[in-house]
């Protein structure tokens, strides 16, 4: 009911004034965060079996990171709207990294007495709820690094993109769940903004041999094979290769 009355909002944003309607939206954003946030806290298997944490990240925010990256390629051209728009995208990924830090500490106290004895060998298979839970934390430091990501990517100043951040919160994420591909195919992901086509290459393969693979990582293998092919081919066009040798 609350996803659909925030559906309904934004809409029709222009049934309220801009204040209210901004009140509105975030009351019921909000609300639904709280639900989401209890149900996570109260069931964990409901939890990981419904995907709640991602519905939770994609219905209050990824949607509005979708909207800005929209926005963002509206207003290329104009440098002094998109530097304004940065600034305040900024600010959103801070808010909401602190609460993912929250969120993760929380989940960890809540199931503290599921999580692995001290000397539990590192990526030892634990079964039933003690996996769950690993999933569960690996997905929510997954979404960490995603906003460390845009935060290097969008951050408004003249320094280069720092991807530590990033890297420190997806390496997190598989060394708590190793069966998991989702984290591979980030680290290959920050790979490919530095151009380093060896490593993405190998954590795309990594994504793909695990227990559990994620698949979108063999999409995202083909515009690096691609892009090498088309190196390779310049350089035998350009003489630098020589085929008969």
């Amino acid at each position: 009911k609350l996803e659909a009355e925030l559906k309904n909002a934004n809409s029709n944003p222009n049934n309220l004034e801009a204040e209210e309607f901004y009140a509105v939206v975030a009351d019921l954003k909000q609300s639904i965060r709280s639900n989401y946030e209890e149900i996570i806290m109260a069931d964990l298997n409901l939890t990981v079996n419904k995907d709640i944490d991602n519905l939770l990240w994609k219905g209050i925010y990824y949607s509005q990171i979708e909207d800005f990256r929209k926005k963002a390629r509206k207003y290329r051209r104009t440098p002094e709207k998109l530097s304004q728009m940065c600034a305040c995208f900024c600010n959103f990924l801070d808010d909401t990294t602190t609460y993912y830090e929250y969120l993760y500490q929380r989940i960890r106290e809540t199931y503290a007495h599921l999580q692995a004895e001290p000397g539990q060998a590192r990526g030892a298979p634990r079964d039933g709820d003690s996996t769950k839970l690993a999933c569960l934390l690996h997905r929510v430091m997954i979404c960490l690094g995603d906003l460390a990501r845009y935060r290097s990517m969008y951050d408004d100043g003249d320094r280069k993109a720092d991807w530590t951040q990033a890297t420190m919160y997806y390496s997190t994420a598989r060394s708590l769940y190793p069966r998991g591909g989702n984290a591979h195919n980030q680290l290959a992901v920050l790979a490919t903004y530095q151009e380093n086509d060896f490593e993405a290459v190998y954590h795309y393969f990594r994504s793909l041999a695990t227990i559990r693979p994620f698949m979108s990582a063999k999409e995202n293998l083909v515009p690096v094979f691609e892009k090498n092919r088309q190196r390779y081919l310049t350089e035998v066009q350009s003489g630098k290769i020589n085929l008969r040798d």
